[in-house]
């Protein structure tokens, strides 16, 4: 279902005219690669934070690519790392703009495929990511809501809790 989804979207769309972007999530800044769907580079790999300002120019330089490309389809596709990409994905989301979560499994085999085994570097990884998604691997981004988005912020301050209880025992154990 999800392949014939993603048939359906770029059918008759020529691969010069769907553009990839694709993000490499980390804690602090992210890194953004744009290229078309036969792989052709449209923007080289550039830095953005996690702040409102990030986003900012993250959206102007999809809005600018879209233009140079006349790109009648968008795909934005990421790795689902830790926490750190649901506020993305999220404003992603309010404005518009569909969200494929790349598993990060699927982009260490893909760069494994590519001859890379010992190559990890943002740009190398964004370039995988952007790889699987103009092949429609993933799955489009849906957050959760309700009580699920109660319980998904309280198990993550379960966890957090025991962390600490893990770490005041070692540090107990170490005195004595």
């Amino acid at each position: 279902e999800r392949g014939q989804e993603f048939a359906d979207l770029i059918r008759g769309i020529p691969s010069e005219q769907i553009l990839c972007v694709s993000l490499d999530i980390s804690k602090y800044f992210h890194v953004v690669m744009m290229h078309n769907g036969l792989g052709e580079i449209v923007r080289p790999a550039f830095e953005i934070y996690f702040y409102q300002s990030g986003f900012d120019q993250l959206c102007q330089a999809i809005d600018q690519a879209k233009a140079e490309t006349q790109a009648q389809v968008v795909l934005i596709g990421m790795e689902p790392t830790s926490h750190y990409f649901e506020n993305l994905a999220r404003h992603l989301l309010q404005h518009s703009q569909s969200v494929t979560l790349i598993n990060s499994f699927a982009v260490k085999k893909n760069r494994d495929q590519q001859l890379m085994h010992r190559e990890k570097t943002d740009p190398i990884d964004c370039g995988a990511i952007g790889d699987l998604l103009r092949r429609g691997e993933g799955t489009l981004y849906k957050p959760a809501t309700g009580v699920y988005l109660q319980l998904q912020q309280l198990d993550r301050v379960r966890l957090s809790k025991v962390k600490i209880e893990g770490m005041l025992k070692n540090q107990i154990i170490a005195h004595l």
